[in-house]
């Protein structure tokens, strides 16, 4: 691994007419967040094609038959990477983050009355970066597909490397003794095969300190 996705949680609000629902509210913070959440379910965010996200599927491509190459290496064409991935079927499951900035809606907050429409809802969503990539650049992409109704602000951010590390010649060292071990068994049984860059779209505590990562942070 060179480089992985960093996390980047986001919180949203929308406001709209509320008060007692024994009158209607028409175009209510509710009804906009649901109007959202449709689109954002319907829209894929744009594709990024990241220098380690291209060494490895060219790596990657250069294993396979001919006709599987082809289709592989289509990934890496923005206006050809979605058609790219439908014919990967299942498979291609696994690479779609490693191409595009996400983000999931996790949690939503509303009114706590059952006979009273909020005037205020608010959204968090759990976003994860390419490297390269910041807050700033995400906000703009769900600010598109959302008609720039968004009222967004960044709660968590980890930055993580600034740039891949395409030429570290071995693992970094953790606290744990047999994970350790585990890498340097494995980087022997590798000796002389091709070895790919490699995004990890989940977020690990790799790049921290060994007593760092021991207590968590």
């Amino acid at each position: 691994m060179v480089a992985e996705k960093q996390i980047c949680h986001l919180r949203d609000t929308l406001r709209g007419p509320g008060g007692h629902d024994s009158m209607p509210h028409w175009d209510g913070a509710a009804g906009r967040m649901a109007s959202f959440l449709r689109r954002f379910g319907q829209r894929r965010l744009p594709v990024h094609v990241t220098p380690v996200t291209r060494s490895m599927v060219e790596t990657i491509s250069s294993k396979l038959a001919w006709r599987q190459g082809m289709v592989f290496r289509r990934l890496l064409k923005p206006q050809m990477t979605d058609t790219a991935l439908g014919l990967m079927g299942d498979k291609g499951e696994s690479f779609e983050p490693l191409l595009r900035n996400t983000a999931n809606p996790t949690v939503i907050r509303a009114g706590e009355q059952i006979n009273v429409a909020s005037s205020k809802v608010g959204l968090d969503l759990d976003g994860r970066l390419l490297s390269g990539y910041s807050p700033e650049d995400l906000i703009s992409e769900l600010v598109a597909i959302s008609g720039g109704e968004l009222e967004l602000e960044v709660i968590r951010h980890d930055p993580g490397p600034s740039e891949p590390e395409f030429n570290c010649s071995r693992p970094r060292r953790t606290s744990c003794a047999q994970s350790n071990r585990m890498v340097s068994r494995y980087r022997s049984y590798c000796q002389g095969l091709p070895r790919p860059s490699f995004l990890q779209a989940g977020y690990t505590d790799v790049w921290l300190p060994a007593d760092e990562a021991a207590a968590g942070s």
